[in-house]
């Protein structure tokens, strides 16, 4: 008598959403991803090898898991902003911020062109802050990350190196442009940079002498009448010429590891070209060693003492007490070490030493083709092997990672059977 057919186990899928809304131009192959989502390459733009359309990175993490994990979880791809709703939020089991963020939302509060009414920024920030719609990573990380005078002063708090600033916080009734000349001249600096928070791709960035502005501040008074309307503060920095002259580091850590890093840099006879460099790496053209090895050395310090433990949306589970639980960029800046006081970091050169700049949580994850990645499918291992396959998932406590390895198991058990079948045939 043949073997009764074992019940398939039946298990509700894990609805994951993911929140979209990149326009940073990092494209990738995405085969047969449907129409709306492509985009087309800008002009002279490099294109990655093989078929399929391209998209943005985020749209092809939501592609890449939607197309590998079908039987166990159901995708929510949802566009920023418009489609970012309590309702829409609430309904899935966790929502991974890839594209579109608070920072995203305020800058388009305040883009010019009037489509959002006032105080969509911090609605949309309250939103996704709030642990009932689930959304990964949690306020915590937000707060720190979306606010760059935060992570600055964090950053302080821990001795990890940043460039030496003043926060200017644009709720105060103090005049702005005086606050940042009399900073500048206080801490001695013959130049210094002005910048808003939130932002993001330099936007408003501007640098002053500082002899100059203390003689004629009628351009630090006129950016801040400027940018003071539109920002919650304006960090006030040392002007460092070692990021013009040297590579600042984009290092990128994907479930706690040091993953690959991207750098920009001008060098001699004044030609800028991208460089990328993983730790596999040893082509002419990749970043040389001296410079990521002790930038991701830098880099994971933040991640090891800066950033906080996230947690499940019930508090009770650290997610990060084995490796932390999300992607995470840290740009890192090079100066001459002797111009840094105190500030000197253990490295491979005499001469230089290396600073944090930046932290992103949802960052441009440079992927496009034009960077030379010696692994084409680094999009495949970021979504298969941590977002996907790691701690990320565990949010909800244990019941969530359960049910994605319970049905795991159960594929595999099926397939075993199946072979078990055939091999019975075959005799």
């Amino acid at each position: 008598m043949a073997e009764p057919r074992p019940k398939r186990p039946c298990l509700a899928k894990l609805r994951i959403g993911f929140v979209v809304g990149k326009e940073d131009g990092d494209l990738v192959r995405a085969p047969g991803l449907p129409t709306q989502h492509h985009r087309a390459p800008e002009e002279n733009e490099v294109l990655p090898k093989g078929g399929g359309p391209l998209c943005h990175s985020d749209v092809a993490l939501w592609w890449w898991a939607r197309t590998h994990y079908d039987q166990s979880v159901e995708c929510d791809l949802i566009e920023g902003p418009g489609e970012v709703t309590r309702e829409r939020l609430v309904k899935n089991d966790v929502n991974l911020l890839l594209g579109w963020d608070a920072v995203s939302a305020h800058l388009e509060e305040f883009d010019g062109s009037g489509g959002f009414e006032a105080g969509h920024g911090d609605r949309m920030a309250a939103l996704l802050r709030d642990p009932r719609c689930k959304v990964f990573p949690p306020a915590a990380l937000q707060d720190l990350c979306n606010a760059k005078g935060n992570y600055v002063k964090a950053c302080a708090s821990q001795n990890v190196p940043t460039a030496p600033t003043v926060v200017y916080d644009c709720a105060s009734i103090e005049d702005g442009a005086q606050f940042a000349i009399d900073a500048a001249a206080k801490q001695g600096w013959k130049k210094f940079v002005v910048k808003p928070s939130p932002s993001s791709w330099s936007r408003g960035v501007e640098a002053f002498l500082t002899k100059s502005a203390q003689v004629n501040p009628q351009r630090v008074e006129k950016y801040f009448r400027e940018n003071e309307p539109s920002a919650k503060s304006i960090l006030v920095q040392r002007h460092l010429g070692g990021l013009a002259r040297l590579p600042e580091t984009r290092c990128f850590f994907v479930g706690g590891e040091f993953a690959y890093a991207v750098a920009n840099s001008t060098h001699s006879p004044g030609k800028k070209f991208d460089l990328t460099s993983c730790p596999e790496s040893a082509s002419s053209r990749d970043l040389p060693a001296k410079y990521w090895r002790p930038h991701a050395a830098l880099a994971k310090r933040v991640l090891d003492e800066v950033l906080p433990p996230l947690y499940s949306f019930d508090g009770r589970r650290n997610l990060c007490a084995e490796r932390y639980a999300w992607p995470v960029r840290v740009d890192v800046g090079t100066h001459a070490r002797a111009d840094l006081d105190g500030l000197a970091e253990p490295s491979e050169s005499r001469k230089q030493t290396c600073f944090v700049n930046e932290v992103e949580i949802v960052p441009t994850l440079y992927l496009a083709a034009k960077f030379g990645h010696r692994r084409p499918r680094v999009v495949d291992e970021v979504a298969r092997r941590r977002l996907l396959g790691g701690r990320l998932l565990a949010v909800e406590g244990p019941l969530l990672w359960r049910r994605l390895l319970l049905a795991r198991r159960a594929r595999r058990l099926l397939a075993r059977r199946a072979r078990r079948l055939l091999a019975r045939r075959a005799r």
